[in-house]
């Protein structure tokens, strides 16, 4: 019986630094939000934040899935020695489609951290 491969894109050392600069990333989120909350920024203004979240959402989900969205897209893997191409078809395939849910969550994730920055008192 075969087991089942997931697919990915991304090489573990290259999703351990993707995992790295996620932290920085949502420190730098919180921080302006905490900012912009605390300076008294209209919550219109605050929707603005959704920038550094989805950056933030999206190196988090693309480590953790071990899959960007867009280098699924050019049928590319990242390695720590450069980009390689998927040569396998259906791979491709498989790829896009679980660089796709990344892409979904990193959109849904971004637009939560961006609602509750704005609804902040």
């Amino acid at each position: 019986m075969a087991r089942a491969v997931t697919p990915t894109n991304l090489s573990p050392s290259v999703q351990a630094g993707l995992l790295r600069n996620a932290v920085f990333a949502f420190a730098v989120a919180l921080g302006a939000t905490m900012a912009a909350v605390g300076f008294g920024l209209a919550p219109l203004w605050r929707g603005f934040l959704f920038l550094p979240f989805g950056v933030a959402s999206y190196m988090l989900h693309a480590s953790l899935l071990g899959t960007c969205f867009l280098s699924s897209l050019r049928g590319v893997r990242q390695t720590a020695s450069g980009m390689q191409p998927v040569g396998d078809p259906q791979e491709r395939a498989a790829l896009v489609r679980r660089g796709a849910m990344a892409f979904a969550s990193t959109v849904g994730a971004a637009a939560f951290g961006t609602a509750l920055a704005v609804i902040a008192r």
